[in-house]
């Protein structure tokens, strides 16, 4: 199980890996997102950090300090409703060729590392934990990652992040509402 305060830099990691895949990534080849090519796939996390950098610059400035009214698990099943206008950014950021990881993750890696993963931040579905909207990022980087042809391997601590439902669902409901409870859970290094 990955710790809390490191997944700042599990979610770091797991977009450099896209940073670097998507310099040799045809963007024009359909991913496996309906109607999305690679291009959209990317725009949408290039977006995503865009984003995380609001929501944390945000948070420092005082903006952040409500209560956490959204839990993680809202949050999650949140981005339903928020589909067609996910589809339409991402169809004009692929456009736009806004499709620079790279330089998000640069953008974002400083404020980041210095994050109270504790504390509470604003995000477009409301005030939640910035550790569990984090957790949120991490699914997203990782399922979208492998979203686009050919799928870029996931960080291992991304992964199992990604795999694990969160102790919150273990509690209220079972696991199988999780979705990714069905994936394999990460390969272990040998010793």
């Amino acid at each position: 199980m990955v710790d809390e305060r490191d997944l700042p830099d599990v979610l770091r990691r797991q977009w450099e890996r896209i940073a670097v895949a998507t310099s040799s990534l045809d963007l024009s080849a359909p991913s496996r997102v309906a109607g999305w090519r690679n291009a959209e796939v990317i725009a949408h996390l290039a977006a995503q950090l865009v984003l995380l950098c609001r929501v944390l610059r945000d948070s420092r400035t005082g903006t952040g300090a409500t209560p956490a009214t959204v839990s993680l698990e809202d949050n999650l099943a949140g981005t339903r409703a928020l589909a067609e206008v996910v589809d339409a950014a991402a169809k004009r950021g692929a456009h736009a060729g806004e499709v620079d990881v790279a330089g998000q993750v640069a953008a974002v890696s400083g404020a980041l590392a210095a994050a109270d993963v504790a504390a509470t931040v604003v995000t477009l579905q409301g005030p939640i934990r910035l550790g569990d909207y984090l957790r949120t990022r991490c699914v997203e980087a990782v399922v979208h990652g492998m979203d686009v042809r050919p799928p870029i391997a996931p960080d291992p601590a991304a992964l199992a992040v990604t795999v694990m439902p969160p102790p919150v669902l273990c509690r209220s409901r079972s696991s199988s509402t999780w979705p990714l409870a069905a994936l394999p859970p990460p390969a272990r290094s040998r010793p």
